[in-house]
């Protein structure tokens, strides 16, 4: 998760400096890059997260279910 957020970090604050002088076609890469890089990241992140959800009691799985259900629904990240 350390990494993800550096890396998340890095690219982010990159394309707020160019923003200026990047022209529509570079901006959509940096978006990409930087969704790619999100996507990557949670890869990484679901097999130790398997691993303490199957540990989970039935009630903290339903909780956990009911948080990223909230959290991760389209409305959220509609754009």
């Amino acid at each position: 998760m350390r990494e993800n957020s550096e890396k998340l970090s890095k690219l982010s604050k990159a394309r707020a400096e160019g923003s200026a002088d990047r022209s529509a076609v570079e901006d959509l890469k940096s978006y990409a890059e930087i969704s790619q890089a999100h996507a990557d990241g949670t890869s990484k992140l679901i097999p130790a997260f398997q691993a303490l959800y199957d540990s989970m009691s039935p009630e903290q799985k339903k909780a956990a279910d009911a948080e990223f259900r909230e959290h991760y629904s389209g409305h959220r990240h509609a754009h």
